[in-house]
């Protein structure tokens, strides 16, 4: 099986695009979905994942958060990234290029 962590839910439509670019194209292995504690699964999430979770090959495991370090929580500060790292949106208000 293939395994990828949903720590928080920024990161719920890179899991849906990897769990359909995976399935899509034919693997034979299944998607485990490491689900840390402390938030709720949009409903969104719910409805594109539906199709690969009915047919039992993704799977959400529900998991304890995983202890981080201060340096870690600093150096992955989503607002000091935007900050550092600035990116353009797109017509769909998604984050999708650096600026110059």
């Amino acid at each position: 099986a293939y395994v990828t962590l949903l720590a928080n839910s920024f990161y719920e439509d890179g899991v849906v695009v990897l769990c359909a670019s995976l399935l899509d194209t034919g693997t034979p292995y299944d998607l485990l979905i490491m689900k840390c504690d402390g938030f709720n699964l949009s409903d969104k999430f719910l409805s594109l994942m539906a199709p690969y979770m009915d047919t039992g090959r993704a799977k959400i495991v529900p998991i304890k958060n995983i202890p981080l370090s201060e340096e870690f929580i600093a150096r992955h500060d989503f607002e000091r990234i935007k900050r550092d790292f600035p990116f353009s949106a797109n017509k769909n208000g998604k984050f999708s290029s650096r600026l110059p």
